[in-house]
């Protein structure tokens, strides 16, 4: 059959590809992506990091569809935690917990949640409208640190970024949309700017983002 110009030109794409990244095409192994290839071989060098990964999704999730116990005992994983059925071995799931400290402090339930959850303390005092015209009280930030900016305190000289804070659609600066702290009263902002985190992964400028950038010589460096 005749290749198309196109062909051509997608088979000559992916070979400057792996050139770049001084890779031949034995360098893939089927069905694992290409940076996790990479990172396969820089772990042979080096150890990597551990990471502790904190997700959040506002308004709960839908409990059927999440995991459940069969009247065997058994636990089946829900739509939304299939995917992990192969790591079953290696998780840990909670259920029945209760954060009494939320029942503490100042402010609405969406203040004293979002100010618990990771750190464990209330909220202080403050002037942050609970909601509509303060009907529900005023309060403050968290008292205390939240576990991931304690777990990155400990570990940031081993990762030249000690944690990376992202968000999507935040709608506000206040303490029912913070979850992170550094300390008492000292949130740390989600970016939810795509291009901001990029330049804080690589460095790169504004000039530089506006240009084409080449990623592969960044993962090649």
């Amino acid at each position: 059959m005749k290749r198309s110009g196109t062909n051509r030109h997608t088979g000559y794409a992916r070979r400057e590809f792996l050139r770049h990244l001084g890779l031949g095409a034995a360098g893939l192994i089927a069905g694992v992506p290409l940076l996790e290839s990479l990172r396969a071989t820089a772990a042979a060098q080096v150890e990597v990091p551990r990471r502790l990964l904190v997700l959040f999704t506002p308004n709960g999730t839908i409990l059927d569809e999440f995991f459940s116990v069969d009247p065997s005992g058994a636990l089946r994983l829900g739509r939304i935690l299939e995917p992990l059925e192969p790591f079953r071995d290696h998780l840990l799931l909670l259920d029945g917990l209760s954060m009494g400290v939320t029942e503490l402090g100042p402010g609405n339930e969406h203040q004293r949640g979002m100010a618990a959850w990771l750190t464990g303390h209330p909220n202080d005092d403050g002037e942050f409208c609970g909601g509509d015209a303060c009907q529900s009280g005023r309060s403050g930030w968290s008292t205390g640190a939240s576990v991931d900016q304690l777990v990155a305190q400990r570990r940031e000289s081993s990762t030249p970024l000690a944690s990376l804070e992202l968000g999507v659609r935040i709608e506000g600066a206040n303490n029912r949309h913070r979850m992170s702290f550094s300390g008492p009263a000292l949130p740390v902002a989600p970016d939810d700017d795509p291009r901001s985190v990029y330049r804080r992964l690589f460095g790169q400028s504004t000039v530089d983002l506006e240009g084409q950038l080449c990623v592969t010589d960044l993962v090649a460096a």
